[in-house]
């Protein structure tokens, strides 16, 4: 009996530590994510029903809330990733964050134009 496992063995059964990369592009993107899916999807959610619950002012105030995280985690991400090798999970995280940044940049700018 050999001393070592064959090589079609999961690297995790040789006690190798799982590997992290994916968790970190999952959470860099997951508040971009968020914000893009609360987006799309707030023709659905916001409903008299909705706001007669709980305040516009309140709604504003998480919304925006959540929109600067995204935009710190988006900020973030981009820095940490900066010339490292871009596997698949990293280019969505990457792929998302920047185009949140960049509905960012086009909502401020409108928003200074229209002042």
């Amino acid at each position: 009996m050999p001393d070592h496992p064959p090589k079609n063995v999961l690297s995790y059964a040789r006690g190798a530590k799982p590997d992290t990369r994916l968790r970190t592009a999952a959470l860099f993107a997951a508040p971009g994510m968020f914000c893009w899916a609360l987006l799309f999807s707030s023709p659905v959610l916001v409903r008299p029903s909705l706001l007669r619950r709980i305040s516009l002012q309140t709604l504003l105030i998480t919304v925006l809330c959540l929109w600067g995280i995204a935009v710190i985690t988006a900020l973030c991400s981009l820095f940490y990733y900066w010339r490292k090798r871009t596997l698949w999970y990293v280019a969505v995280c990457l792929i998302s964050n920047v185009l949140g940044l960049g509905f960012t940049a086009l909502v401020i700018a409108i928003a200074a134009l229209h002042r």
